[in-house]
């Protein structure tokens, strides 16, 4: 970069954050130092700016290197287009803990949690167990990828359990895909061993009963984090573009449909239950949205639950004696028993009829 260009992204940084957000090039840094602000809207905005600007630099970048000359000049170029990337969406992560800050507040467990380290790699997911999200290359511009696996990470760091993983797709009932996964690992097991791959109905009674667990524990996690993303943005679609193929990502979670990309068009999802994901994403997404919330209610349901008291109900509660006296929920039947819980607590009133229907709607009988 310039001297001004360095200038200059040095004081729109400056301005979005008071200088907590920008240390030198270290932008991972305790989220306890965001409770200074005092205007939470105007550090967004001065966000949004300073996003902005390395857009205009990446690209900028993009075309010298287009017209380096060697190898080496064009590796350097890139490494500089890759800093700017994890810097962007580092800036990425403050955004969407700013928008938890504002929903559920200072004081809330889960808004003194960092943002995370990130890497470009050869996937978008979060690792649990180094605490770590991977982006592709093609999506570190996709806000909307970018925010889902923040929103993995910050469940996974404040219940402190180990988070569902595997294969999934929005449309389908991850019980049979988990089943399926595991009856095969039974059969290679057995042929690994020399022998048939008839594997006795005992032992497949217990691999189904454990697919459906981990299956709606999948979906509930899925669930949450394309939930979680919309409600920070307010919009409800998700979409993770893939620029000059035809493999997009992108579905509608207030609507229950996703974009066929072989046949140009929107079409409804046809499966519905407590192990698929955007069954769950809409229950959360239908108790939210509504005049109350700032979102238009589409389908008229009457229900729009602030988001702290849907915050409440992901997260556990102890006594005066630290005893948890509330779990983080597994499936989305515990979460329904946990929100009514909250409300209740809260003083909030409710119409629970309204409220079941929205479980229902979603081919979940709370």
């Amino acid at each position: 970069l310039s001297d001004a260009q360095t200038g200059e992204l040095k004081e729109l940084l400056s301005d979005a954050s008071s200088s907590a957000l920008y240390a030198g090039s270290d932008l991972t840094y305790p989220l306890t130092d965001l409770v200074a602000f005092k205007d939470i809207d105007k550090a967004i905005e001065g966000i949004e700016k300073v996003k902005s600007e390395i857009k205009n630099i990446v690209d900028t970048l993009s075309k010298a290197k287009d017209l380096a000359t060697t190898q080496n000049l064009r590796d350097q170029i890139q490494s500089h287009i890759d800093k700017l990337h994890e810097i962007w969406i580092q800036l990425q992560f403050v955004y969407g803990k700013l928008n938890l800050i504002k929903m559920i507040g200072t004081q809330a467990h889960g808004a003194e949690i960092d943002v995370p380290d990130v890497r470009i790699g050869d996937g978008s997911y979060y690792t649990w167990c180094t605490s770590t999200i991977t982006l592709l290359r093609s999506d570190v511009w996709d806000t909307d990828v970018i925010l889902h696996e923040l929103d993995h990470y910050i469940w996974h760091e404040k219940a402190k359990n180990e988070l569902a993983g595997g294969g999934h797709w929005i449309d389908e009932h991850l019980s049979d895909r988990k089943y399926k996964e595991y009856l095969k690992a039974a059969e290679d097991m057995l042929k690994a061993a020399g022998l048939p791959p008839n594997v006795p109905q005992a032992i497949k009674d217990h691999l189904k009963d454990l697919a459906e667990e981990e299956g709606k524990k999948l979906a509930l996690s899925e669930g949450w984090a394309h939930f979680s993303m919309a409600v920070k943005q307010k919009d409800p679609e998700y979409w993770d573009k893939e620029p000059g193929n035809n493999d997009d990502v992108r579905f509608d979670i207030e609507k229950g449909k996703y974009w066929k990309e072989s046949e140009n068009k929107w079409v409804n999802a046809t499966n519905k239950g407590e192990d698929v994901e955007l069954s769950i994403a809409g229950i959360l997404w239908d108790l939210f949205d509504g005049a109350a919330n700032g979102v238009t209610d589409q389908d008229n349901d009457g229900v729009s639950i602030d988001f702290k008291h849907i915050w409440c109900a992901i997260n556990e509660k102890k006594d005066s004696k630290g005893k948890v006296v509330r779990s983080p929920p597994n499936n989305i039947k515990e979460f329904y028993k946990n929100l009514i819980e909250c409300l209740k607590e809260a003083g909030v009133p409710y119409d629970k009829d309204k409220v079941d229907k929205v479980f229902k709607d979603h081919g979940v009988t709370p």
